[in-house]
């Protein structure tokens, strides 16, 4: 009797397992993952710009409360319901940033660079290697930050694919840089 072992599970050489397994069906015949990963979504809503806002934001929902509610009417009134509306929009934007980018997986193969957005409706952006003209990180404070990719095209020179929301965004440029044997050594250093 011949015992056929249950396959392996598949897993890229590193990253996150589970952010993997959502880019395994993604794959064509023979290409190798690499490394996947989510992006963190804090780092997301903050790399967008949205942090200011939304501390403008947690400052007027108080102030537009005591004045929505506290005079009764005329201008002071509308001030303070302006206050409150505004704060709610850019709660609401800042959210579905927040929520978009956790649905978000990167993934590194052996060919191409793949963004899985995994809404409602799931959209794959996959890039072949060979279009990437230039690697580029931005590091914040804390060590995370994004990885910029210059994408070159017969028909968009210059479009531009950004990973953002990565815990050390140089290494993720640095293994972009050697899986598809770029010449980057500025991202090298350090």
């Amino acid at each position: 009797m011949v015992v056929v072992p249950f396959p392996a599970p598949r897993a890229p050489a590193s990253g996150n397992r589970a952010a993997a397994a959502r880019l395994f069906d993604h794959l064509e015949p023979g290409e190798r993952l690499l490394w996947a990963d989510r992006p963190d979504p804090w780092s997301v809503v903050r790399d967008r710009g949205f942090m200011v806002p939304l501390w403008l934001g947690a400052i007027a929902v108080p102030l537009g409360t005591i004045l929505a509610l506290g005079t009764g009417g005329g201008p002071a009134y509308v001030a303070g319901l302006s206050l409150l509306v505004g704060a709610a929009l850019i709660g609401m934007l800042a959210f579905g940033v927040w929520r978009r980018a956790g649905e978000t997986v990167y993934g590194l193969t052996d060919r191409r660079i793949l963004v899985l957005r995994d809404g409602a409706i799931p959209k794959l952006e996959a890039t072949a290697a060979d279009r990437i003209a230039w690697i580029d990180m931005v590091r914040q404070r804390d060590g995370s930050g994004a990885v910029s990719l210059t994408i070159i095209d017969g028909s968009q020179s210059g479009a531009e694919l950004v990973l953002g929301g990565l815990a050390d965004p140089q290494d993720v440029a640095r293994r972009i840089a050697v899986a598809y044997s770029f010449q980057a050594p500025h991202l090298m250093q350090g």
